[in-house]
């Protein structure tokens, strides 16, 4: 017997168990179901025959309505005097006073967390539907394990999506699917660089590239920002001699601000001279808020005279979809396609065949790229209020740094020490309020203090009351 649909009961709608009903028996002692929570799962009882609705266990009536072929002959129609009739109205009486919700598990994280994104319930349905179908849709034909770069129609997708959103041109064959950017960073430094090798970081920069960069064995070398990204002069004197630089140029991380274009020049200059490579993160550069979307330098190398195909190019849809996909991307550019191919045979295989599958009708059918414009303004107006109110009622203990890409803001202290950036941040936290301090994104002693404010899941409704909280605690602190 299948699962089966809702029931009406006096006018009231109630919707399918999520489980599936094998059976329901009674005699003198007991009135007795059996059935499986999945398909393929182990048969479970529960006598329900002295049941009280008001205490009857929530893993036993998870949602819904009770309505099963089983059951259909014992509902109010066949008389509610049997043991089973009984039960079946003790449900309808518990469905109406308990209406339990699925609980969706998320991190413990407070207001102005980092690394979290806008939940849009349109899009995620439609992505469900998707990947349902595709699930559906599951044959022999998906049995095998596939190309290790992933799924064709997801890369094919991703194409056509890079040359109308970045201008970005490239094949289907240079992309390989990754699980996110700290996977793509493992796959690309095993492929072309040898451990004891040097590679230059942004200072401040994103800890957990670093991170990855030393797993594979290799030393980082921290290389200062400033206004224009990174200083490539500052590199040149601290290794002259590294095998690659890996960069955020559309939106440093943390402090925001995007690559001038001289310093692209240079760093693409520096690549061509020392037969290096550039690892470039695009990182956010969907959520640009003002202007035209600035070149990759990917992009900027191919227009170049002799250009060789030094830069790598990692994208990700963690942000522009949610983080739970685990879906991110590379690019290789063409002397770099074998090697890197056959170091995503060894440590990628992206697999989750239904999920690329959904995410490839989204963009195909132009639905990523609708829900990106949703987001891109969502995030606009809780940027521009942020930033608004440090200006105003924050300009005694900081200065943002201004940036029109992202899903955070950034902003340095007037003065105060490491200490007291420890301390407030601790009074914010046990305030429920999740900023972070600048000083830990520096690998170096050239540590600026101050605080990053993630606002992609925040609600727009609630900042007022979440700054308000902030700047209490600096009241508090001094």
């Amino acid at each position: 017997m299948g699962f089966t649909g809702g029931f009406t009961y006096k006018g009231k709608r109630y919707p399918k168990l999520p489980f599936e009903i094998l059976k329901a028996y009674d005699n003198d002692a007991k009135c007795v179901v059996t059935y499986r929570r999945n398909i393929g799962d182990h048969i479970e009882e529960y006598d329900l025959s002295k049941v009280d609705p008001e205490k009857m266990p929530y893993a036993d009536v998870v949602i819904g309505g009770f309505p099963c072929q089983d059951f259909s002959s014992c509902g109010p129609k066949r008389g509610l005097s049997s043991k089973r009739g009984k039960l079946y109205q003790a449900l309808i009486v518990y469905m109406k006073h308990h209406k339990p919700k699925v609980v969706v598990e998320t991190p413990g994280q407070g207001a102005f967390a980092l690394g979290c994104t806008h939940i849009d319930e349109r899009a995620l349905q439609r992505f469900r539907s998707f990947a349902g179908r595709r699930m559906r849709a599951f044959g022999n034909e998906h049995l095998a394990y596939g190309d290790p770069r992933g799924s064709r129609e997801l890369r094919a997708a991703i194409a056509d999506h890079l040359l109308s959103t970045r201008g970005l041109r490239c094949d289907p064959d240079q992309i390989m699917l990754t699980s996110g950017t700290q996977h793509a960073l493992r796959i690309v430094l095993g492929a072309i660089l040898r451990p004891g090798d040097q590679i230059w970081c942004e200072d401040p920069g994103y800890p957990a590239a670093r991170s990855a960069i030393g797993h594979c064995g290799l030393r980082p070398v921290s290389v200062p920002v400033d206004v224009s990204g990174m200083i490539v002069a500052k590199g040149r004197a601290l290794a002259p001699s590294a095998g690659a630089a890996y960069v955020t140029p559309s939106h440093q991380f943390p402090l925001g601000m995007p690559m001038s274009h001289a310093r692209r020049e240079a760093l693409l200059a520096w690549a061509a001279r020392r037969n290096a490579m550039i690892i470039e993160d695009d990182y956010d550069s969907e959520f640009r808020f003002g202007g035209r979307p600035l070149e990759t330098l990917q992009s900027l190398e191919l227009g170049r005279r002799n250009g060789a195909g030094r830069v790598i190019y990692v994208g990700s849809f963690s942000k522009s979809l949610v983080p739970a996909l685990r879906l991110g991307f590379l690019i290789a550019p063409p002397p770099l396609q074998a090697p890197l191919r056959a170091a995503c045979h060894l440590g990628g295989w992206c697999g989750q065949w239904p999920v690329q599958g959904a995410l490839a009708t989204m963009i195909d059918r132009g639905l990523l790229g609708r829900h990106v414009r949703k987001m891109r303004r969502i995030y606009a107006e809780r940027h521009d209020r942020i930033l608004h109110a440090l200006t105003a009622d924050f300009s005694g203990w900081l200065v943002p740094q201004r940036s029109v890409t992202g899903l955070h803001i950034t902003a340095t202290f007037l003065s105060g020490s490491l200490a007291f950036e420890r301390d407030l941040t601790e009074r914010a936290l046990a305030s429920g309020l999740h900023v972070e301090r600048l000083s830990t994104y520096y690998a170096t002693r050239r540590r600026k203090a101050g605080l990053v404010l993630g606002y992609g899941a925040i609600p727009t409704a609630q900042i007022a009351s979440g700054l308000a909280l902030l700047r209490d605690c600096f009241v508090r602190i001094q």
